[in-house]
C-alpha cells in the first residue's frame, strides 16, 4: 500500500492547515499508533509500523475542511470522509480508505447515510492496522482517558459527541460502545497493552 512519508505527510499540514491542538492531537496518535504496533509485532503479528505512524499523523487531516474553531458545528462534522476524500484525490486511495475508519467503533453504510455524511461509506474498522488507528485515537492522556472505561464514559458525557453522533440516532452510544469495547479486546490479545 503506498502512504505519504513523513516530509510529504509533514507538508500535507502546512498545505491543508488545522488549529495546533489538532496538530499535537494528531502527533500523540502517530505515537499511539507506533506505540500500539510494536507491541502487536513484538507478540507476533507483523504489522507496517510506518504505515501506522503516518496513519495516525494523518488520520484527522480531514479536519481542514470541518474545524469547529471556525464555527462548524460537530453535527455537519465530516471529518473522516474528507480524510479518506483527499488521500484518494493525491493519489492514496487505499490509505485513504483505511485511515479514515476511526470514528466511533466504525460506522456502517447506512449509519453513515442517517447521520449526514456528504457520501455514504463504509467506515467500519476492517483491519487490524484500522482497528490500531481507531484506538490510538481514543487514547488521550490529557483528558485522562487512558482505558476503555474512560472512553466509555467519555462517550456517554461528551456533549460534542452527543451533538455529532448520539443525538441523530438513537442506539448509537450502545452500538459504539459494543464495537469499541470489541475492537480494544482484539487488540488486547494480539498484544497491546495498557497505557499509563
Amino acid at each position: 500500500m503506498e502512504y505519504p512519508t513523513q516530509i510529504q505527510a509533514d507538508l500535507l499540514f502546512q498545505e491543508y492547515p488545522v488549529p495546533k491542538v489538532l496538530l499535537s492531537h494528531s502527533e500523540e496518535v502517530s505515537s499511539n499508533c507506533g506505540l500500539i504496533g510494536a507491541q502487536i509485532t513484538e507478540a507476533g503479528t507483523q504489522l507496517d509500523l510506518e504505515l501506522l505512524r503516518i496513519g495516525g499523523f494523518l488520520h484527522d487531516i480531514g479536519r481542514w475542511k470541518y474545524d469547529f474553531e471556525k464555527g462548524v458545528p460537530p453535527e455537519q462534522d465530516f471529518h473522516e470522509y474528507e480524510t479518506g476524500r483527499l488521500l484518494a484525490e493525491l493519489g492514496y486511495l487505499d490509505f485513504g480508505n483505511l485511515i479514515q475508519r476511526h470514528a466511533l467503533g466504525g460506522l456502517t453504510l447506512e449509519e453513515t447515510r442517517i447521520l449526514g455524511y456528504p457520501k455514504v461509506v463504509d467506515l467500519m474498522p476492517n483491519t487490524i492496522e484500522a482497528k490500531i488507528i481507531s484506538v490510538a485515537d481514543k487514547i488521550r492522556p490529557q483528558r485522562g482517558i487512558l482505558t476503555l472505561s474512560d472512553k466509555i464514559r467519555d462517550y456517554q458525557t461528551s456533549e460534542r459527541m452527543h451533538r455529532r453522533y448520539f443525538n441523530k440516532l438513537p442506539g448509537l452510544l450502545e452500538i459504539t460502545v459494543v464495537r469499541v469495547t470489541a475492537i480494544w479486546q482484539e487488540l488486547e490479545e494480539l498484544g497491546m497493552k495498557k497505557f499509563q
